[in-house]
């Protein structure tokens, strides 16, 4: 998906629903993804914070105290963190003991610290984690991606691998090569494009409310024997929050669209993206492989499309700063589903309208979302313009499963 320049009346156009989709975002709640509650001598507080540094720091002397005023350094306390969704302890379980446990019920961790004093015992954890003893950070990850409803790397629509996933499938069955006819072999122009968008997408899952906006750039080089036959690279840039914490996402991938008779055509596609976070304490790299089929049924002067797709797209090892990592999320993805395109004339001028509904689903590491479905429809220019210099795209979608529902708006260009 792709976008520039294709008039100011068609921008007008596209601006219309987009203010209308702000009014309707500044009534959503917020509500943060860290939540901590502190219980000492029988009194309980509790806050939320937006960023991980902020939910860690209540773990110290000084958090506690600005937490629990009547923390003084010695008595007993319990700390509960909702790290995202995944529930950590910590506590000084003895009235003046430095001894500190920790624990993550979930993944079996429980640890104790035991420094010279309650400082030191809390440095000694923080050493714990930068040495990812015993692959905890690994775990950690992983787990994130199975409960948290809004993890950057995997288990939503607005993660880093749903968004390489619709990526995918989209370079072999959507955007400006979704016809599969071409209308005018010989004649047509055969030039490259250069392609320019703007797509966003709200969920809500688990009490959060997950948002996208990504600008995804692309070029795409066309056979001078039959246009039809692309190789495309792209370009996504996203950003991301929940509630007000932020993230932001980089990928680069290739795709190659061979034509293998009229109706049939077959889209091998390699990707690597990264995702990170300060403020939710996450950073991510995904690698992917996909190969997508579409076959284009014509029905008189429009086409029905079944499309299809494998990919297995995995996360990599990473360092960041004094941390290193790989969270072991590792997928097999199906993607299927059928597109209805509809030539028609609006004032004397070709145009198309593409219907569709599309299934997804995951296997292998265990998600918080692995299946979803998806009903789209978009405004586009006529099946001519495989051949032309210019085309562009204007849709929404809106997907649900068992526990998401939302929607997207696209918009691009390709000239």
């Amino acid at each position: 998906m792709a976008q520039r320049q294709v008039g100011n009346s068609r921008f007008a156009l596209f601006l219309v629903p987009l203010a209308a989709l702000s009014c309707s975002i500044s009534a959503v709640a917020v509500a943060e993804v860290f939540n901590v509650t502190a219980t000492l001598d029988g009194q309980t507080r509790t806050a939320s914070f937006s960023t991980v540094e902020q939910a860690i720091d209540v773990f110290n002397d000084a958090g506690l105290q600005q937490l629990v005023n009547a923390y003084d350094g010695t008595q007993m306390v319990n700390v509960q963190l909702d790290f995202r969704g995944v529930p950590i302890v910590a506590q000084y379980s003895t009235a003046g003991s430095p001894t500190l446990t920790f624990s993550i019920p979930s993944l079996n961790v429980n640890q104790t610290f035991t420094g010279a004093t309650r400082d030191a015992s809390q440095e000694l954890l923080k050493d714990f984690l930068q040495e990812n003893s015993s692959g905890i950070l690994n775990q950690l990850g992983k787990e994130l991606a199975r409960v948290s409803p809004a993890d950057p790397l995997a288990g939503n629509p607005n993660s880093l691998m749903s968004n390489l996933v619709g990526q995918d499938f989209a370079a072999g069955t959507g955007g400006f090569a979704m016809s599969m006819r071409e209308p005018s072999v010989g004649g047509a122009d055969r030039s490259n494009l250069a392609g320019f968008g703007l797509r966003f997408g709200q969920y809500s899952q688990g009490g959060e409310v997950n948002r996208s906006l990504t600008l995804p750039l692309s070029y795409t080089i066309r056979s001078d024997a039959d246009p039809r036959r692309q190789f495309s690279i792209n370009m996504p840039l996203t950003y991301g929050t929940v509630g007000t914490s932020k993230s932001y996402a980089l990928g680069l991938g290739t795709a190659y669209r061979l034509p293998v008779s009229d109706r049939w055509t077959l889209t091998p596609a390699l990707n690597t993206a990264a995702v990170g976070s300060i403020d939710l304490g996450t950073a991510a790299v995904v690698a992917s492989g996909s190969l997508t089929s579409s076959y284009v049924v014509p029905v008189g002067k429009h086409d029905v499309s079944v499309g299809n797709m494998v990919g297995y797209y995995r996360s990599l090892a990473i360092t960041v700063g004094d941390y290193s990592y790989d969270p072991g999320v590792r997928n097999t993805v199906t993607r299927n589903g059928l597109l209805f395109s509809q030539d028609f004339a609006f004032f004397g001028t070709p145009r198309r309208l593409e219907y569709s509904i599309v299934d997804t689903q995951f296997f292998g590491t265990e998600l918080y979302t692995e299946r979803y479905d998806e009903i789209s429809i978009a405004l586009a220019s006529s099946a001519s313009a495989i051949g032309s210099k210019r085309y562009w795209r204007f849709g929404g979608k809106y997907l649900y499963s068992d526990k998401i529902r939302g929607f997207s708006f696209t918009m691009g260009t390709w000239f």
